[in-house]
């Protein structure tokens, strides 16, 4: 369904909003990172060196990835870890509605949803 790469957000107006959910308020940058969902709901995240640059490194323990659908928020992984240095990873199950049209995926602060600080945008794929 979706296989794309994960980019870090900038501030409004440079990273959009997505589905009613903010970036953050500072940059980040990661390093190759990746997430692929399946219609069938498993989801796999791989994140490396995601941090805000201007301190060096991420301030945020723990991470969800949720999934947007036409522009709706659908579902987000359980809360799973991101070290100091900005990795992380998990694979979980999500619900994944029968029709999912632009699917985009967003790493949000498992504490503050209201904001994104990576994502990942994508075609529509076949498993």
């Amino acid at each position: 369904m979706l296989r794309a790469d994960l980019m870090g957000s900038n501030p409004a107006p440079a990273s959009p909003a997505i589905a009613g959910v903010n970036p953050g308020g500072v940059p980040w940058v990661n390093g190759p990172s990746h997430v692929r969902v399946r219609e069938d709901g498993r989801i796999t995240v791989e994140i490396r060196g995601l941090i805000i640059p201007a301190r060096g490194d991420n301030p945020i323990a723990f991470v969800v990835a949720t999934l947007v659908c036409d522009d709706m928020v659908t579902d987000s992984t359980k809360p799973f870890a991101l070290s100091t240095a900005g990795d992380g990873s998990t694979s979980d199950m999500i619900s994944v509605p029968r029709h999912c049209d632009d699917p985009d995926v967003l790493i949000q602060p498992a504490a503050n949803r209201s904001v994104y600080i990576a994502s990942a945008f994508g075609e529509d794929e076949d498993d």
